[in-house]
């Protein structure tokens, strides 16, 4: 729809004469001044500001523009009012975007059409919604109605009279419908898109409440604050923090009303993760706003949506600070599937930055491919930025390490100098759905992100806040700066700051990959526990091991017990300990293994082909069919 500033912009003064006439306000046309309508007063200070197009009133604090004064004087919704105006002045309401009607598109592509619902509410639903303080006229304005669907009762499935809650996009489209009785049974419309319930009525120049559920939105709306939506599908399904990210990163001031029990908070937190400007609040007495309304009334909504004024930007109190308590839930955690460095480190945590190094052709490459992968089995949504690798580089590896060295996922070809190995079609095909929406890399044609440091950051921003990614691997430091930034910053200390404030901001992880100082010596004598490389080996400024959470280092084993590698905790939050970690190396399923660590790859992207592989007596991948 078109912009709320080119529809103003487009009414230009004749917003003087309009609002003045509705409002009963005698103009003087040279001051522009006129008493205002909205208290007593003797003095004119009611006054037009031509350069914004809108009225202030510089007695009682009142503004309006034609927007304002349409959804106020005329008891509209936003859209309704934009479509008036732009029907009074001759424009197009649905100007778009390209961008815009690019996502219509898709979205007509991934989402079906939801089915019509028009019935009636019945006496006694409407009886029930009375019951939980919601007036008639307030379900007729929300579009509440009555419809017919299937529910999973105890396992059964049993068709139930409930109530229709359409959900309109800010087009006023009907993209989605959901159910729900009186008795809390839910159900939402299969295959359509998760969107925020009361879209199509929301002012985007106010401020904007979010709550938990629909009930909670009506009570709000009915309380007095217009400017409220609801999440979809209760306070587990985050899809609908990506579905509908642009929509709410416009706003200036977000409020995220959450329901005063353990998952509103989760759902807190991970609103505040997409959005950290955000401010999320629950009401101490009462689990959520309908019962606000129930038990309090009206009055206590308005009260307590408007008892105090938000601190200054970069200022919280210690009460609102996120905790994290040492057994954080899986989703804190990173694990790098090396068990028993994890165990020993009680595993990584989001909000830390971690630095790992080592020499060229010692395992670095393998050790990140491998912690990519086990993200990957996680569902752990991951994006890796190789200066080095470049795209093909990065697929080559993992996706040698995802077969496991199955010979069947092969097609065998003569080549220049001998066989060549190409994937089978159906393989590549099934290990790119796996990988769909869960790993992310750097388009790297793309000399914009390449170019800058801001590019970069701003890019890895939008995946944290928009895709919800959780891990981030920038490999490697000397080669990222060396390419990126000769001309704009290779302050590596400056960088590495970045680097931690991201992943507090955000609560992801951060893991930058390092090369060690190129004169440092190998001494196989000089410990046989963990390896050579110590914290001040890193190459490059002291504040890149100063400022890491965690530090590993990834070595060849030099010891003479015919280990392959050896990994070294050298700093860590948990314990703070040096131990080192052995492993050998599988050279046809190109990962690092010992006594507990597996040298088979988890398979779970073989779901998606339509015959089964498994692993032979000899560790690699055979069709079984």
């Amino acid at each position: 729809m078109i912009d709320r500033a080119d529809i103003i912009k487009s009414y230009g003064d004749r917003a003087m004469t309009t609002i003045a006439n509705d409002l009963g306000v005698k103009m003087n046309e040279r001051t522009k001044q006129g008493l205002c309508p909205m208290h007593s007063e003797k003095t004119p200070s009611f006054t037009y500001d031509p350069k914004k197009d809108r009225f202030h009133c510089f007695g009682c604090g009142y503004s309006t523009d034609i927007v304002s004064h349409y959804i106020d004087y005329h008891n509209m919704s936003y859209v309704q009012a934009v479509q008036a105006i732009c029907d009074e002045i001759g424009i197009d309401s649905q100007m778009e975007v390209k961008q815009n009607l690019q996502q219509v598109r898709k979205d007509a592509i991934e989402f079906k059409q939801p089915s019509e619902v028009s019935g009636q509410l019945s006496d006694p639903m409407l009886e029930y919604m009375k019951s939980r303080g919601l007036k008639k006229d307030t379900l007729e304005y929300w579009r509440v109605k009555s419809g017919t669907t299937n529910f999973n009762v105890d396992g059964n499935w049993t068709k139930k009279k409930a109530y229709a809650f359409k959900s309109y996009d800010e087009f006023n489209k009907l993209t989605n419908i959901s159910y729900r009785t009186k008795d809390k049974l839910f159900m939402q419309e299969k295959g359509c898109k998760a969107i925020l319930w009361g879209m199509w009525h929301i002012d985007p120049s106010e401020q904007l409440i979010v709550v938990e559920g629909q009930l909670d939105a009506m009570s709000v709306w009915q309380s007095g604050t217009k400017n409220v939506v609801s999440i979809p599908a209760g306070a587990n399904n985050r899809k609908y923090l990506e579905y509908n990210y642009d929509f709410l990163n416009q706003f200036d001031d977000l409020i995220f009303w959450i329901d005063n029990d353990e998952s509103g908070r989760t759902a807190g937190q991970h609103f505040k993760d997409r959005f950290p400007e955000a401010r999320i609040i629950h009401h101490e007495e009462c689990k959520d706003p309908n019962e606000v309304l129930t038990k309090l009334g009206p009055k206590e909504i308005q009260r307590f949506l408007n008892q105090k004024p938000p601190l200054p930007k970069g200022t919280m109190q210690i009460a609102d600070a996120r905790y994290e308590p040492d057994e954080a839930s899986e989703e804190e955690r990173l694990e790098t599937g090396f068990k028993d460095f994890d165990e020993h480190v009680n595993d990584w945590k989001m909000q830390q930055l971690s630095v790992v190094f080592g020499r060229d052709n010692e395992g670095k490459s393998t050790f990140i491919s491998q912690l990519v992968t086990h993200q990957l089995h996680r569902g752990m949504k991951t994006f890796l930025y190789s200066a080095e690798l470049g795209d093909q580089g990065i697929q080559e590896w993992l996706y040698k390490q995802l077969i496991a060295g199955g010979k069947d996922c092969y097609t065998k070809k003569s080549g220049k100098y001998g066989p060549v190995y190409t994937l089978r079609p159906e393989i590549l095909k099934a290990i790119r759905s796996y990988t769909k929406d869960k790993l992310y890399i750097v388009d790297q044609s793309n000399e914009e992100i390449l170019a800058s440091n801001d590019v970069l950051f701003n890019r890895m921003k939008k995946l944290a806040t928009k895709f919800g990614v959780k891990v981030f691997i920038l490999d490697n430091l000397q080669a990222i700066l060396t390419f990126k930034f000769s001309d704009i910053n290779r302050d590596q200390s400056h960088f590495m700051e970045r680097c931690r404030q991201f992943a507090k901001t955000y609560n992801v992880h951060v893991i930058v990959v390092a090369h060690p100082h190129k004169v440092e010596e190998l001494d196989a004598k000089e410990d046989t526990v963990v390896g050579n490389l110590k914290k001040d080996s890193i190459s490059g400024s002291k504040d890149i091991s100063n400022k890491a959470h965690n530090i590993i280092s990834i070595e060849r084993d030099f010891t003479g017990e015919q280990f392959d590698m050896i990994l070294t905790n050298l700093k860590d939050k948990h314990r703070g300990t040096r131990k080192g970690f052995k492993y050998f190396f599988d050279r046809s399923t190109l990962r690092f293994y010992n006594d507990i660590v597996t040298n088979k790859s988890l398979i779970d992207w073989t779901k998606y082909l339509s015959y089964e592989l498994e692993f032979n007596q000899g560790g690699t991948l055979e069709n079984r069919r």
